[in-house]
């Protein structure tokens, strides 16, 4: 309770709202400073204020309902700014209202650079997630190839065998990645 004297005393519930406030100030400063590809403001921004902004990486941005991830593998090819949202905790998988995710919606030169950094922060990509065309993560990273006009694969030509090898390939990357780790000592 506040006494007469103390009408200037912000009461409990006025430091809450600006609590909430605070926060929502900081989760807009992430999404315009992703959208603008300002690397260096994203990774303050996380690291200062990590617990608090975690629910923005994966609150659905937009009337496509993609996140973080996809607005930034979209329009940038960064590898810091997708390195830090993802060790942050933005989740490579998340689909978008149209079931696509950040691979998926990635510019060209973004695709690898994306795929990279989610092996070295350990992130498990699922390369059978399909959108609503029927195109998967696997074809993305193959680039189209067997695509038909309408953007679905054949059945014959999606099978395991295809996701086998990308499986494959992407395990021997990480042992690569491993192995360079060991040598030079993770740097």
């Amino acid at each position: 309770m506040r006494a007469a004297g103390d009408a200037n005393m912000p009461s409990d519930s006025d430091s809450s709202d600006d609590g909430r406030s605070a926060t929502k100030r900081r989760q807009r400063k992430l999404v315009r400073a992703v959208e603008k590809g300002r690397t260096k403001k994203v990774q303050s921004l996380l690291r200062k204020h990590l617990k608090e902004l975690r629910p923005a990486l994966a609150a659905p941005l937009g009337r496509h309902g993609g996140t973080l991830l996809h607005a930034a593998a979209r329009d940038s090819a960064d590898g810091a700014l997708l390195r830090a949202l993802l060790a942050a905790g933005a989740d490579i998988n998340a689909i978008d209202n149209n079931g696509r995710t950040a691979v998926h919606v990635a510019s060209a030169a973004a695709v690898q650079v994306l795929l990279r950094e989610a092996r070295l922060c350990g992130q498990q990509i699922d390369l059978g997630v399909r959108d609503r065309r029927g195109v998967s993560v696997c074809d993305v990273i193959q680039g189209g190839a067997g695509l038909t006009s309408g953007g679905a694969r054949s059945e014959r030509a999606s099978g395991r065998s295809e996701r086998a090898r990308w499986e494959a390939r992407l395990r021997e990357e990480a042992a690569d990645e491993e192995g360079h780790d060991a040598f030079y000592g993770g740097f």
